[in-house]
């Protein structure tokens, strides 16, 4: 005969998030349970049972609206000022150049910078919502398709975009929305410009969303190279596979020729290492004195002052 367990359904052991260690890789993840950060979660049983993998109706609308992006990759730093966004905004318009279909989510909330990047051409906001879809058009200049805070924010029309004051949840919630709230239609790859550290929008969009591969961006500065071994292992205990590494504003060369290092000798090798790269998947980017001259030439011009 039966016993009472086996004549009962079978039972679901209950995941609270809430309850979760900070560094939770996700209750729907393949290390859910298993990875190292989920000793002592009060969630491991159930998580490694795979309670966390049950179907969610709302992953499935996602997993619809997305459909036609092929590759989603994040550009990520875990350090702020290493020209993340620039990096970011370069990639993916060389990538159009080539000849993919290219987007390019600006997923920083507190400090976006896709605004003052790019230029859109004159009428693109505010952003048109489908009636239907309630889906978002997303801005578009030069062929990629864009969306940032900076569009969407209260102010956006006037370019004047208030502080974003919110909490690390609803920031996350925030750029979810502006994900998968987004008709991206068919896209090659879609670009998403992570904000510095390893928080909850990390977390969010590497839970939920599918990604495909990441592009590290770090300095020569060795403060800026702790931040990124953190990042990259936040990517790993993520399952987020590691594509490429970017040393930004490595050197420059001054007009007799001669090579200078603003920010010290370069980080790269232990970055690549630590990160399991091969050299060929490493880049060092010079900061490009003609290319500062530019902005500066535009930011006087902008506010109206003489320029030399």
């Amino acid at each position: 005969p039966l016993s009472s367990c086996q004549r009962r359904p079978p039972c679901r052991m209950a995941v609270d998030e809430s309850a979760a260690n900070e560094s939770c890789v996700g209750p729907s993840s393949e290390g859910a349970g298993k990875a190292s950060s989920c000793e002592g979660c009060p969630n491991q049983q159930a998580c490694a049972a795979g309670a966390g993998r049950a179907v969610d109706p709302d992953l499935e609308v996602i997993a619809q609206r997305l459909a036609g992006v092929k590759r989603k990759l994040l550009v990520l730093s875990g350090k702020g000022g290493v020209g993340k966004s620039t990096v970011a905004v370069n990639l993916a318009y060389a990538l159009a150049t080539q000849g993919g279909r290219v987007g390019l989510l600006d997923a920083d909330v507190h400090g976006p910078s896709l605004p003052s990047l790019v230029r859109l051409p004159p009428g693109s906001l505010p952003l048109r919502q489908d009636a239907q879809t309630r889906l978002l058009a997303p801005a578009e200049a030069d062929g990629v398709r864009l969306m940032s805070y900076g569009f969407v924010g209260k102010g956006a029309s006037s370019g004047a975009v208030p502080a974003a004051v919110m909490r690390g949840p609803m920031v996350g919630k925030t750029v979810g929305q502006m994900l998968s709230g987004t008709d991206w239609g068919e896209l090659d790859y879609l670009l998403v410009d992570l904000p510095p550290g390893t928080g909850d929008v990390h977390l969010t969009l590497s839970q939920t969303y599918g990604l495909s591969a990441a592009v590290l961006v770090t300095t020569p500065q060795r403060l800026s190279t702790v931040d990124v071994l953190k990042g990259v292992d936040m990517l790993r205990e993520l399952g987020v596979p590691m594509i490429s590494l970017v040393e930004n504003m490595a050197h420059f060369t001054d007009d007799t020729g001669r090579t200078h290092l603003p920010f010290g000798g370069s980080q790269l090798e232990a970055v690549r290492r630590h990160a399991g790269l091969r050299e060929s998947d490493t880049f060092r980017l010079p900061i490009e004195p003609q290319v500062v001259a530019e902005s500066w030439r535009r930011d006087h011009a902008q506010h109206g002052e003489g320029v030399p």
